[in-house]
C-alpha cells in the first residue's frame, strides 16, 4: 500500500508514505503517481496542488 505510518494498524489511512509513494490529500491512500492536478512532493513524499493554470504539473505547481 504504501504506508509508512497508519491511524490504524492494518489499515490505509496513511499519515506518511514509503519513498516514492505519495500522500493523496484528501483520501489518506498512498500511490505512486499522483492524479491529474498534483504532482508528486519528493521531498515530503505528498501530492501537492498544480497552479491553477495547469491541468497536469511535473516536479512543481508551475512546470505545466
Amino acid at each position: 500500500t504504501g504506508c509508512l505510518t497508519c491511524t490504524d494498524t492494518g489499515t490505509t489511512n496513511c499519515q506518511t508514505c514509503d519513498t516514492s509513494y505519495y500522500l493523496e490529500f484528501g483520501t489518506s491512500t498512498c500511490s505512486s503517481n499522483c492524479p491529474d492536478g498534483y504532482y508528486g512532493e519528493d521531498d515530503y513524499n505528498t501530492c501537492s496542488a498544480c497552479d491553477e493554470k495547469c491541468a497536469t504539473c511535473i516536479d512543481s505547481g508551475t512546470n505545466c
